[in-house]
């Protein structure tokens, strides 16, 4: 991928450039042009609403166990300290060991030229698929294995979606772009502790991991699938600037390049006549 593209400059359109005497349009190297992010203000909100959804379906799976701890225990035969020690504590330890590693590689990730919806769906893939998987789970160990391989999306998803914000809008409307996202992980844990509360009474405590993974899982899809990338720093005071001054020199160069046409052909049709 270009270095201009990469930092929010992109190609022209060729409405940009004068038609010249001959009906040609003169070519400059700087045929260069910048469009913020490359999204209009509806997609942009799109696509955050898109982001708070599947955040918010993501972190719904933090504590769906705690409200059906005691029926998924009598499952598996624990006592009431197996019950405290290996549910509610090496549970939430493994998700931890394996979600903050799998943060720090996906925020590192996110800063190279990978275009970040793609990472965004692979990670919510690779960390809700096991959590889907946990609706067929036989022994505590199947149930550590996928609860600690889910982390990876609660941890990896963070810095993509502050990444993608970043991109998306200029720095002084952050904040409140953030807040969205940071009231979904709230709502998430929330809206995942009364689903589970109601429905695993009744259809078990298996179901509410089904019905948490299934919706982020195609959130995500939807979201690598209609959102193109944005492009990286376009909202940045010195990339915006750079590029104004790169239009205004490509506009320069236009002028003249019409000139210089313009008076060759005033020429030949003195010559001529």
């Amino acid at each position: 991928m270009p270095d201009e593209e990469l930092h929010g400059v992109v190609p022209a359109s060729s409405d940009d450039a004068p038609v010249v005497p001959n009906g040609t349009r003169p070519s400059t190297h700087l045929d260069r042009t910048v469009s913020g992010s490359g999204m209009s203000k509806r997609e942009k909100w799109y696509t955050v609403g898109l982001l708070t959804l599947t955040a918010a379906m993501l972190y719904a799976d933090q504590n769906l166990l705690a409200p059906n701890l005691s029926q998924a225990a009598e499952e598996f035969g624990f006592s009431e300290r197996e019950k405290d020690v290996k549910l509610g504590g090496w549970l939430q330890l493994a998700f931890f060991v394996v979600g903050s590693p799998a943060s720090l590689v996906i925020g590192w990730l996110a800063d190279k030229p990978i275009p970040r919806t793609r990472l965004f769906f692979l990670t919510v893939l690779i960390g809700e698929g096991p959590c889907l998987a946990t609706y067929w789970v036989k022994t505590y160990w199947q149930l550590f294995a996928v609860r600690a391989m889910t982390g990876v999306a609660v941890g990896g998803c963070l810095p993509l979606l502050f990444s993608l914000c970043g991109d998306l809008f200029p720095p002084e409307e952050r904040a409140y772009v953030a807040s969205f996202l940071t009231i979904a992980t709230g709502a998430g844990i929330a809206l995942g502790q009364i689903m589970a509360g109601t429905v695993g009474p009744t259809y078990g405590w298996r179901l509410p991991f089904l019905l948490a993974a299934a919706p982020a899982i195609c959130l995500a899809g939807i979201l690598y699938a209609t959102v193109k990338e944005p492009r990286r720093g376009s909202q940045e005071e010195a990339v915006r600037a750079r590029s104004e001054e790169l239009r205004r020199s490509e506009r320069g160069g236009h002028r003249r390049a019409a000139a210089t046409y313009g008076s060759v052909g005033a020429r030949r049709g003195g010559a001529g006549g």
